[in-house]
């Protein structure tokens, strides 16, 4: 009995559409028909197909040597034509751009071109033109590469593509059964679980004096965790689709999330109404209420900075802006010193000091606060209309 077949009557059966076994005994060709299912080969009443490891013993880059029957190549040229909505939201996701991006290149270069950071970056050994085929002194930061017969220019401008995650000994995973797929696909659970995100998003560096990807970890300690929302549920919500092979909501494949929804403010003044040549202190309370992980989190030189501004209405500054550093600090020499990232939960105070200069017009104004995550315009998170005087 084929696969297909197995999973049309089990669904059958769960609709209601089974056999009734109150009337089954008034009908002996029902009967008959009991006997010969519960005589039924094992084999074919109970299939289950083992569902491969993700990243089994953190082993990367990835070799697919066996390619899943119905799909033409592991690109995503290849999932395009029928995932169309779900590989336009890969395109503009970190993902697509992990081994291309331009601090990853430049610190790669800086410590050690080798698959300990690449392989993350890009998951499948055709990716990388050159395999490490041994190391000096056993030290994985100085490889002897050899290069790679396999290598695709294609894959590897593709960074963390579908195949690396979706496709195990042949096989494609999924988190839904689906028998109306044009192709097999296996149920994996490990799909839907923060663990699936671990592989990458958690790696320990004997340089460091700490993981320096720590965010499973960070998640793991976080209150997100302890009532059990996964990575998945915030970075992969629900999204319509188009595929016509495919339940009309799937998971979005664009993973980020705006730092808005991370945080919750609150902002102590005493008045709308500022006084020049006066100090007057103004307190932001943040609290990390949205990420189940650090912010920052991920390498740990990313830095966030709060950046309070007070511009007229002709958008010009009256008063030197203000920052606070939301990360790790580094001395001089490049040493970590301090921790100050928001982890999941936390809430801290930053307090700025608002000195207005006699020289300056009174008028009315806009007081604001940015934060600036390093890698766009910095964002702006509150701002209140004031009035100088």
């Amino acid at each position: 009995m084929s696969t297909r077949r197995l999973y049309v009557l089990g669904f059958l059966g769960w609709l209601g559409f089974g056999w009734n076994t109150d009337t089954a005994s008034e009908d002996t060709s029902v009967d008959t028909a009991i006997e010969e299912q519960e005589q039924a080969p094992i084999e074919e009443a109970v299939i289950s197909t083992p569902v491969p490891s993700l990243f089994e013993g953190h082993e990367r880059p990835l070799t697919l040597n066996e390619l899943p029957e119905g799909i033409s190549g592991v690109s995503s040229t290849s999932c395009i034509s029928c995932h169309t909505d779900i590989t336009h939201q890969w395109q503009q996701s970190e993902h697509a751009k992990a081994f291309r991006d331009t601090k990853f290149q430049e610190k790669l270069q800086q410590y050690a071109n080798t698959t300990l950071c690449s392989q993350c970056h890009a998951p499948l050994q055709l990716q990388h033109h050159q395999l490490p085929s041994s190391y000096i002194d056993g030290d994985p930061l100085k490889p002897v590469f050899s290069e790679n017969p396999n290598w695709d220019a294609v894959l590897a401008s593709e960074s963390v593509n579908c195949a690396s995650c979706h496709i195990r000994d042949g096989k494609i995973l999924g988190i839904h059964e689906n028998t109306n797929a044009p192709h097999e696909i296996v149920v994996s659970e490990e799909l839907s679980s923060s663990q699936s995100c671990a592989g990458c998003h958690q790696f320990s560096w004997d340089q460091l004096p700490f993981p320096m990807y720590n965010t499973y970890e960070e998640w793991k300690n976080s209150p997100h965790a302890q009532v059990n929302i996964q990575c998945q549920d915030c970075h992969m919500p629900p999204k319509a689709t188009s595929n016509a092979f495919a339940p009309p909501l799937q998971a979005s494949h664009h993973f980020s999330q705006s730092i808005a929804q991370a945080f919750t403010i609150s902002v102590s003044l005493p008045s709308p109404i500022l006084k020049r040549a006066i100090n007057i202190p103004l307190d932001v309370h943040l609290t990390n209420a949205g990420a189940g992980h650090a912010l920052p989190t991920g390498n740990p030189w990313k830095q966030y900075r709060l950046i309070l501004t007070l511009k007229n209405d002709k958008g010009r500054d009256l008063i030197t802006s203000q920052t606070h550093i939301i990360g790790r600090i580094q001395n001089k020499e490049g040493q970590f010193i301090e921790d100050k990232r928001l982890q999941s939960g936390e809430k801290r105070k930053f307090s700025f000091d608002i000195n207005i200069s006699k020289k300056k017009r009174s008028g009315s104004a806009t007081l604001s606060l940015l934060l600036d995550t390093g890698d766009e315009e910095p964002k702006q998170i509150w701002d209140l209309p004031v009035d100088v005087q």
